[in-house]
């Protein structure tokens, strides 16, 4: 039991010496200020399709990569008359303080194209990568815009991995400035946090940046803000003198962190159904449709009531009312005695016929 107490610290001690060597030999990340933009390489022979849409892609990511307004970037002559061999690209190093390259590869495989973007140090090593498959026949049919959304996630994204948004190009005393203003949405009143940033793990294939330890230094607040560059107040330490020249912030606000950022979705607003009618409803509701009118009643006999049949004798009472109590004359006798001699024969007097159209029948009566 003791030895296997003995191993076991013994393997803890050997871990934490190998952590701290490891952690004493990370390479910080270096600071971009400026950037060179490669021509787009074509890898292989492009078929039709792509060499249609060759001069699209060509100028989208120039332009894309400068619509980041991640770096200052040297005049595209300058590079590509000297990026392609090594005296050339030590003289972008050292002329022009070229800090990296940023290139876009594009290979045709079968029915795929396969867009590649990295980020490239002045030595044209592997910083970090993206790379996205696209249908051919997705490529045939994309107009422009499409073509220069799908090349602008792409282009960003590998910008985005790059952990450093801005750094420390001078320090007086508390102040500090910056490497990014305005056009970087580093606005007066913002509070940034600066990291120690170091590269943990690489790709062992390609060198490519795969995870970063993060320190924190301080915080400093932007207290004056110009187009290209800023100055910050520090407000914050985590040791004596930590933030100081090439330690760097992340700005959220960033054309390329944006980008990927969800939109708000809009209000809708309510409008009137008609427009003189208190119901209202959103754009993405149905109106409702008005009820369909149906056919129009059939008039008929009140509820209750009995159709009388065509023809049907009105039955009269056993003992009639005399005329005088309707408002009549009084009948004669010698009336009386023609009236009965009538009604005997089935002759129907036609001044006492009532007609009524709305049931299609008639009745009759006789005199009292």
């Amino acid at each position: 039991m003791k030895s296997l107490l003995r191993l076991l610290t013994t393997l803890l001690v050997f871990w934490n010496v190998v952590g701290i060597a490891e952690g004493a030999d990370l390479k910080a990340v270096p600071s971009i200020k400026y950037a060179g933009v490669l021509p787009v390489y074509w890898q292989g022979e492009a078929g039709p399709t792509l060499t249609r849409k060759k001069p699209w892609i060509e100028q989208i990511f120039a332009k894309v990569v400068r619509e980041s307004k991640r770096y200052s970037f040297i005049n595209d002559t300058i590079i590509a008359d000297n990026w392609s061999n090594t005296e050339g690209r030590k003289k972008l190093k050292e002329d022009y303080e070229l800090d990296a390259y940023l290139n876009l590869n594009v290979t045709e495989q079968g029915d795929v194209v396969i867009f590649t973007a990295r980020l490239l140090s002045p030595e044209l090593e592997n910083y970090v990568t993206e790379t996205d498959r696209v249908p051919m026949t997705w490529v045939a049919s994309a107009d422009e815009d499409a073509l220069d959304s799908k090349i602008r996630d792409l282009t960003f994204r590998v910008l985005n991995r790059y952990p450093i948004d801005v750094f420390v190009t001078s320090l007086q005393g508390r102040y500090v400035t910056l490497s990014a203003g305005k056009d970087q949405n580093v606005l007066e009143g913002d509070t940034l946090e600066f990291l120690d940033m170091a590269i943990k793990s690489q790709n062992p294939i390609d060198g490519t940046w795969l995870e970063f330890e993060k320190r924190p230094l301080g915080k400093a607040k932007i207290i004056e803000s110009k187009s290209q560059s800023s100055i910050a107040l520090i407000t914050s330490l985590n040791s004596e003198n930590a933030i100081k020249i090439g330690s760097g912030a992340r700005v959220d606000d960033i054309a390329s962190r944006r980008n990927f950022r969800a939109k708000p979705k809009a209000e809708e607003a309510f409008v009137a159904a008609e427009s003189d009618s208190p119901i209202v409803s959103a754009p993405g509701q149905t109106k409702p449709e008005p009820p369909k009118a149906g056919p129009p009643p059939v008039k008929g006999p009140a509820p209750g009531t009995v159709k009388p049949k065509a023809l049907e004798a009105v039955e009269v009472d056993q003992e009639p009312m005399h005329p005088a109590a309707r408002g009549q004359a009084a009948v004669s006798q010698d009336e009386a005695a023609a009236a009965t001699a009538e009604e005997s024969s089935g002759t129907i007097p036609l001044k006492n016929v009532r007609f009524s159209l709305e049931n299609e029948n008639f009745s009759y009566s006789g005199p009292a």
